[in-house]
């Protein structure tokens, strides 16, 4: 059996630790999507835990624990009721989705997403923001060409689980921006989507990355966390 703790830090660089897991509370009924999950195996099954501390956009924001199992080293598998409970669709500004919203009597595309409840109205709204900013901005909304965040995946690079299995990351632009590869264009749709709209509603650039030993990766925005495995 394996514990996992992850902790929201608002402006704090990652680093890991190892930190007591808080119960989440359900709020109420959620959106579910109907996505058919890995079946779990007998090994591997882990617990995934959160706890915050007090700074930060996300303050005193529980995200709650899980259970998963390692299908491979790149991918587990999060028990199913956690995800129904604790996670929500929502829609997100992508040219290249099929939905449509109107903003100033303009319908511009979307695409849904699912993202951790109390990341989007139940908590910090970081999400939430973020969508907001863009609706108000709306020169800035076609820079978004493609969004995914729900992914049970394990972070490149480390064995940590990956924020995209909280629904606390969103990947903008994959096509244009690779893992790996730095982005120094300051005029580049992500690089302005950081400045304008990111930064602004809570999010870390995985632009940023490498000053914390990791790859760059420009695709990639996540509310700030800490991550660590224990046996």
């Amino acid at each position: 059996m394996r514990s996992f703790s992850l902790v929201s830090l608002g402006s704090v660089s990652p680093a890991h630790v190892l930190l007591l897991g808080l119960a989440l509370n359900a709020c109420g009924s959620s959106d579910t999507e109907d996505t058919q999950l890995m079946a779990l195996s007998p090994r591997a099954i882990g617990t995934s835990s959160s706890q915050t501390p007090s700074s930060g956009i996300c303050d005193g924001i529980d995200f709650g624990s899980f259970d998963y199992d390692s299908v491979s080293d790149t991918e587990i598998s999060v028990n199913s009721n956690w995800k129904e409970e604790n996670t929500v669709g929502i829609w997100f500004f992508a040219s290249a989705g099929s939905g449509t919203h109107e903003v100033n009597g303009v319908n511009y595309r979307t695409s849904g997403l699912r993202v951790h409840r109390r990341a989007f109205k139940q908590g910090c709204q970081a999400f939430l923001k973020a969508r907001d900013i863009l609706a108000s901005r709306p020169d800035l909304i076609p820079l978004v060409k493609t969004v995914s965040a729900f992914r049970e995946t394990i972070s490149r690079g480390s064995a940590n689980i990956s924020s995209h299995a909280w629904g606390l990351a969103i990947d903008i632009n994959s096509q244009d921006y690779p893992y790996g590869v730095a982005n120094s264009d300051p005029n580049s749709a992500n690089a302005i989507l950081w400045r304008e709209v990111f930064s602004k509603a809570g999010f870390r650039w995985g632009n940023d990355f490498p000053q914390v030993g990791s790859n760059a990766d420009p695709m990639h925005f996540e509310i700030h966390v800490k991550k660590t495995t224990q046996p």
